[in-house]
């Protein structure tokens, strides 16, 4: 692999020198979070370990940055569909810088990344894309059109892997100990984080967390063939900043233990869960 490369919207990319890549990986940080920090040495163990884990050699990795804390959920999650039409299944070269360059490619597979905050946005994703099909479906008069007539399938293509998932909100006590990481006191930061959208939408109270549960839910029981409606959730037993809120129709992995909610999603060369946890299932299970 390269080293990560700056490309639109702040975000970053490692590609493959490899001719046998068919996937494309988009990593989506949490509140706070940064596109590159928060996965750290993903990029790197990736390469000098695939003796252990081969399929990372098929992958391209992009890192996507967003406002986490400034903008709307809502919005957010639009703006991830967005870039994931610039990606997969052909990225568009507009967004690579022209010095670099873009080797050909075409995508066939699509892994969904998510950490804390990331992993909602990344649901809130994928339930518009299939509220948007359901909708061309009836305007057209098809019933239940099969899979890839609409352009919302790209997306409903992909699996899903949580780090963390705030699908139930946060803990206002941890998600304060977590900035409280980089600010200097409580005083300052408090009135500070009840200014910012993306803070206010954490909140357990927040309908959108209820909301998005019922139609996930629903939709998937409705949808089985689609499975990007059932996650593979993984949590650390110390994690004290979200509350668990796995759906039910995900698949739970078993609780890590001794690690918490920053260091859930950063493989080291002890730590191996996540590089074998982030993979795509051929299967047909997830």
């Amino acid at each position: 692999m390269s080293e990560p490369l700056r490309i639109a919207e702040d975000s970053y990319c490692v590609l493959q020198r490899s001719e046998q890549v068919n996937t494309a990986v988009i990593f989506v940080h949490g509140f706070g979070g940064h596109p590159l920090r928060t996965w750290l040495q993903f990029p790197v163990l990736a390469t000098e370990l695939s003796y252990l884990f081969p399929w990372w050699s098929e992958c391209d990795l992009y890192f996507w940055r967003y406002p986490s804390t400034r903008q709307r959920i809502l919005m957010t999650s639009q703006n991830l569909r967005n870039f994931i039409q610039q990606i997969y299944p052909n990225p568009n070269a507009a967004i690579f810088p022209r010095s670099k360059g873009m080797p050909e490619r075409h995508y066939s597979k699509l892994l969904l990344v998510g950490h804390s905050q990331g992993a909602v946005v990344v649901r809130h994703a994928v339930i518009s894309a299939v509220h948007e099909r359901a909708t061309m479906a009836a305007t057209a008069g098809s019933g239940s059109p099969a899979i890839g007539e609409y352009t919302a399938d790209w997306l409903l293509s992909a699996q899903i892997r949580l780090f963390a998932p705030a699908l139930a909100g946060g803990s206002p006590s941890g998600l304060l100990g977590f900035f409280l990481q980089f600010q200097l006191t409580s005083a300052v930061v408090q009135p500070y984080l009840a200014s910012l959208p993306g803070y206010n939408d954490m909140q357990p109270s927040n309908l959108l967390f209820q909301q998005l549960r019922s139609d996930t839910t629903s939709a998937a029981r409705t949808n089985i063939h689609i499975r990007a409606l059932r996650a593979r959730v993984l949590y650390g037993e110390s994690d004290n900043v979200v509350h668990p809120g796995a759906y039910p129709d995900d698949f739970i992995e078993p609780t890590e233990p001794d690690r918490g909610h920053t260091d859930i999603c950063k493989p080291t060369e002890r730590y191996m869960r996540p590089l074998s946890f982030v993979r795509y299932d051929d299967s047909g299970t997830s």
